[in-house]
This record gives C-alpha cells, structure tokens and sequence, in this order.
C-alpha cells in the first residue's frame, strides 16, 4: 500500500519522487508501479565486495552485514530493539554473532541487520551498507 511508504513516516530516505528507494530495508531497491501497492525491483547494483571499512559503523553488502559491530538499536520504523537476551536468540546460542545489548545484527544470513523491536516484531535496521566496496551482483 502506498499510503504507508509516505516521506514523513520515512524521513531519511528520499521518498521526494516515484524514483527507486529502499525505506525498509528489503534485498533491493524497487518503486511502485500502480497506485494499488503494486511494486517492482529496481536494477540498482549492489556492492559484493568490501574493503577500508568500519564494521562499527556499517555493514558489508556481500556479508549481508552479518559483520556490523555497531551500536545501532533502532529500528527503520524508529522503533528500539530488543535486549537479545530477552528474544530466543542468545550470545550463548550464537557466540560468533556479536548479540550485545541490543543492538541490530544479521545472525542468521536475512537480507541485512535486524532485530526484534519494542513491541516483539521483527524489523530491519538502518544500518549503513558499506560504502568502499568493488564488483556488483
């Protein structure tokens, strides 16, 4: 539905014009085709290799950021996220996926960083896609 992909509900992610965006932060880029919430993926290439970058303040697009560090813990809603340890997954479960706190990670290979927000729902992360990156899928 378009009405819920509006540039105040999704301030920071230049939904101005009918061009190709990604406010919620699904695999790809892509735009409506109809006013009925009818939508398609755009043909935006996506980085798949990284180097020179800070996994404290983004995550590489190849690894699906599977490699953020940061401290990001809300979501693209603005929603906080959840303590890890107050979800089904757990440091002790998953010791290689860095759940601290509550801050956004990509544990399981999804799309890109997520957590559990405020309310018990899964949503992704406004976490930065690395930006030094070379070669494209």
């Amino acid at each position: 539905d378009t009405a819920n992909y509006t540039a105040d509900d999704y301030p920071d992610a230049g939904l101005d014009e009918n061009y190709c965006r990604n406010p919620n932060g699904t695999s790809h880029a892509w735009c409506f085709t109809s006013e009925d919430g009818y939508f398609e993926y755009c043909d935006v290439p996506l980085c798949t290799e990284c180097s020179g970058y800070d996994p404290q303040t983004c995550g590489c697009t190849s690894l699906r950021q599977q490699d953020y560090r940061g401290t990001i813990n809300t979501t693209f809603s603005g929603k906080a996220c959840m303590r890890w340890n107050d979800t089904k997954y757990t440091a002790v479960d998953y010791p290689w996926a860095g759940l601290d706190e509550n801050y956004c990670r990509n544990l399981d290979g999804d799309f890109r960083a997520w957590c559990f927000n405020e309310d018990g729902d899964f949503e992704y992360c406004d976490v930065s896609l690395c930006n030094s990156c070379s070669g494209s899928d």
